[in-house]
């Protein structure tokens, strides 16, 4: 009996001291590396320019066939260098609208090429790709296009099809990004699991580390108090 609870806190203890080491070494490099969410800055856009009432971008949001309904909230944002509604209903549905013209904006393999243009001026265009899955270049929502620049930097900028939300980051943020994720054991989120079955990995996890002390101080009793 003694031998069987050696063992499981020797090999216990050693995954948890490889978790430890894991934790503490990329809190050593979070604490000198860059921050997340690299961007370039970028003026304010001319909000004035929204001539479009809120109402008129709900009434052409939930017009034709557009299946939303039950609004919920009207965003003014930018997109680009352009003033946007974002009207978002129900089914969890989110319509783009021009601030100025009051079309609606569907968010194209060219428009995201474009925008990803002005966002990043000056560097070159390498590919443009439609992801479909969240990494750690991007958690935004889904699908979304990706335009890669072959820039120093290895600058990705990408948008959101569903929203129009923009995010750019660098070799050195995704890195960043990373490390973070390996910390905070957010990178559990790569194996696609629900947050309940994460949440119950989780508790397994404590209770593995629980085995590891409770076997330790029985090991630490005195031989007579053992059995």
């Amino acid at each position: 009996m003694l031998r069987w609870i050696y063992r499981v806190h020797k090999w216990v203890g050693v995954g948890i001291g490889l978790v430890l080491i894991m934790w503490i070494v990329t809190g050593v490099l979070l604490s000198t590396a860059e921050g997340r969410g690299a961007g370039r800055g970028a003026p304010p856009p001319a909000y004035a320019s929204a001539t479009i009432a809120p109402a008129q971008a709900v009434a052409e949001a939930t017009s034709g066939d557009s299946a939303l309904a039950g609004v919920r909230s009207v965003e003014l944002d930018r997109l680009g260098d352009r003033v946007i509604y974002r009207v978002t209903g129900a089914p969890r549905g989110t319509v783009l609208i021009d601030g100025t013209t009051g079309q609606r904006i569907a968010i194209t393999d060219r428009l995201a090429a474009t925008l990803g243009a002005q966002a990043v001026p000056g560097v070159q265009v390498e590919s443009t790709e439609l992801i479909h899955r969240n990494d750690r270049g991007y958690s935004g929502s889904l699908p979304a296009w990706r335009v890669k620049f072959g820039d120093a930097e290895g600058t990705w900028f990408q948008v959101g099809v569903p929203d129009g939300v923009e995010l750019i980051s660098t070799a050195a943020s995704r890195r960043s990004s990373t490390l973070h994720g390996l910390h905070t054991f957010a990178s559990l989120k790569a194996l696609h699991l629900e947050r309940r079955q994460i949440r119950l990995l989780l508790i397994g996890a404590s209770a593995v580390a629980a085995a590891g002390v409770l076997t330790g101080y029985i090991l630490s009793l005195p031989r007579r108090r053992r059995a």
